[in-house]
């Protein structure tokens, strides 16, 4: 094909009518597409991931089974199936996860399939702006395959929650393409009723999408709008009214389905907003640098193990966004085109610096969209300066190059999302004192009920987090699992200091010490109980059971009286003073009992034959004979 000119000069002059340029690209549209499936085909063979993807597909079957709930995902937020409230509002997120159930049901290979089906349309876009903006297929193709290729893109395609970025990257791309069509096509009002269309469905997946309506102006003040033309009137006007409107409906429809406006600052809004600030230059840094020097790639960044946020450096990262503004103003000088890329990328950053609050604030999955902004400013700059020092050939050997390495890294990046496993032993090795990450790893294993390592992982992650109850919840639960008796009544004695008046955690303890068979630690936690809550009869009843078990009649006895002191209703303690009655050969006051029980408790069954022969033993026969119509025995 016949070599395009250069990018646009400094006044973003260009050709006035584009419609049919891309006719006649298919052979480097076909290259992106095989590149990108050689480099992300085996993510097609992973598993789903405890991160996100079970609670939103895996155990959402009963939600996306059901088409009629695609409707019904417009009403809710994302996690509506497991979460009381949420601040994630993502209807074509949930859409897409009912389509495709309709198709594999829950075989994730589908569900990683569409993934990178959306990846591949996704960068066959970028290709396509890219020409219309830069009128230079080397530029353009490298800008797709760079978007296609980066390794900090991993995260997205290979996650099966992280298609909510890839749908969000199609649709602001996809969007934004119709849209210069429209502007280049003198006014084509078709063009923007597509790009209308499409940038609404990108609202419906990501609230993040509503920074992306300032590319339209952006985009007609770099290359449309002449210096001396005017900027305002019907042509320039409307297509901005059309996109606000979209903006106000879209933020109307959340705030009717999730109950706010904005919904984070309800669960992550803790953070004070003068705190958020002067992180705001470090999270920036860290963005540029995982974009810049993709090699600390992980599913978590920690901002207490960041290196723009240490001690040391967070200062000097006021310098990154500082050279960033200057590269803007130089490229606004020199070509428009870097300045749209650069300004690109720092808009699509805005709503991942936690200014807006947000979960956690740096992701790599969040930087999906930016990088095309990041492409669009680093492929023209090479190409430019190198081109200028030597040739437009070695300008694309450089580009090759990195392309490759690109390739290489994200290749060697993806069995990371294999599955939960490797992905979760992967970020322990890359921030090993962060957590959550063994959390999610001993969830892991217990679910496939390798305890022994869940139990290690969780002592790990109480090493670290000494005070998270859940925590200790969860290496009782394994504990208990295992077999491990003496040592869950250990763990659930832990439990009981963070609540010491909570009567079931001296209960479960005291249980758990007699499964293991230690009756005397079961009394102890039982006498420990009642000195915090000394009107629980169930303690008083419990430790009655265990001098029973020890043979101790009399303190059974008195234990027994006394939670029926406390709670003269309670039928239990009746029937266990009957039991213990009928042990001592007292029948009378055995019948006596468990007649007083039978006034607050239905009789157990295992009482009903000793209440028979009781009955018998005292000559009371019709009693009996009553007690054996009623019981049908």
């Amino acid at each position: 094909m016949e070599q395009q000119s250069a990018p646009p000069d400094a006044k973003g002059s260009v050709p006035p009518d584009d419609r049919g340029d891309l006719i006649g690209h298919r052979w480097f549209i076909l290259l992106i597409i095989v590149m990108t499936g050689f480099v992300y085909w085996k993510a097609v063979t992973f598993d789903f991931v405890t991160y996100d993807d079970y609670e939103l597909v895996y155990q959402n079957e009963a939600f996306i089974s059901n088409p009629a709930n695609i409707i019904t995902a417009f009403e809710t937020h994302a996690f509506t199936t497991h979460r009381t409230e949420s601040a994630y509002y993502r209807p074509l997120l949930l859409t897409s996860y009912i389509l495709d159930y309709q198709l594999w049901k829950l075989a994730p290979w589908g569900y990683h399939l569409v993934n990178l089906l959306i990846h591949m349309v996704a960068s066959v876009c970028v290709y396509g702006v890219l020409f219309l903006l830069s009128r230079n297929t080397l530029i353009a193709l490298a800008c797709g395959m760079m978007f296609a290729l980066h390794p900090v893109q991993t995260e997205s395609v290979a996650w099966v929650a992280g298609r909510n970025d890839l749908l969000l990257g199609l649709m602001v791309v996809l969007s934004f393409f119709f849209y210069m069509l429209y502007r280049r096509s003198t006014g084509r009002v078709v063009y923007l009723i597509c790009s209308v269309i499409v940038f609404v469905f990108s609202l419906f997946t990501k609230e993040s999408a509503v920074f992306y309506v300032l590319i339209f102006p952006l985009y007609d003040y770099c290359f449309i709008v002449g210096r001396n033309e005017r900027k305002s009137g019907p042509r320039y006007v409307i297509p901005y009214g059309l996109f606000g409107l979209a903006v106000m409906g879209y933020l109307a429809a959340r705030t009717a389905a999730i109950g706010s406006l904005v919904g984070a600052e309800k669960l992550y809004g803790g953070i004070p907003l003068g705190k958020r600030l002067t992180e705001f230059p470090g999270i920036f840094a860290e963005h540029i640098s995982l974009l810049v020097f993709p090699a600390r790639l992980s599913v978590v960044h920690p901002l207490n193990q960041a290196f723009w946020l240490s001690e040391g450096w967070m200062w000097g990262a006021f310098a990154v966004p500082m050279l960033v503004l200057w590269f803007l103003v130089l490229a606004w000088r020199k070509n428009r085109l870097i300045f749209f890329g650069l300004a690109w990328l720092v808009l699509g950053l805005i709503p991942a610096l936690d200014i807006f609050p947000v979960a956690v604030p740096i992701l790599e999955h969040r930087l999906y969209l930016p990088m095309v902004g990041f492409a669009a400013a680093v492929v023209p700059a090479v190409v430019v300066s190198l081109t200028a020092l030597r040739s437009q050939w070695f300008a694309a050997a450089t580009l090759g190059f990195l392309l490759v390495l690109c390739g290489i890294l994200s290749t060697l990046r993806l069995p990371v999302w294999r599955n939960s496993e490797t992905m979760w032993t992967d970020a322990i090795q890359k921030a090993p004192t962060y957590s959550r990450s063994y959390f999610n790893l001993a969830g892991y294993y217990y679910e496939h009920q390798q305890y022994d390592r869940t139990i290690n992982l969780m002592l790990k992650y109480l090493e670290l987090n000494p005070q998270d109850k859940m925590g200790y919840d969860k290496l009782l639960q394994t504990y208990m699992a295992a077999g491990r008796y003496s040592d869950a009544a250990r763990v659930s004695r832990s439990l009981i200091a963070f609540h010491p008046m909570d009567e079931k955690g001296y209960l479960e303890t005291a249980g758990l010490f007699i499964n293991a068979d230690l009756p005397d630690s079961a009394l102890a936690i039982c006498a420990a109980g009642l000195a915090d809550i000394p009107g629980s009869f169930l303690l008083h009843d419990l430790m009655g059971r265990i001098y029973v078990r020890l043979g101790n009649d009399t303190l059974a006895q008195s234990q027994f009286q006394a939670a029926i002191k406390i709670n003269p209703t309670y039928g239990q303690g009746y029937f266990n003073l009957g039991v213990l009655s009928a042990s001592r050969g007292d029948r009378s006051r055995a019948i006596g009992y468990i007649e007083d029980g039978l006034k607050y408790a239905n009789l157990p069954n295992d009482l009903i034959p000793l209440l028979y022969r009781l009955y018998l033993d005292a000559k009371q026969t019709e009693k009996a004979k009553d007690l054996r119509r009623r019981y049908n025995f």
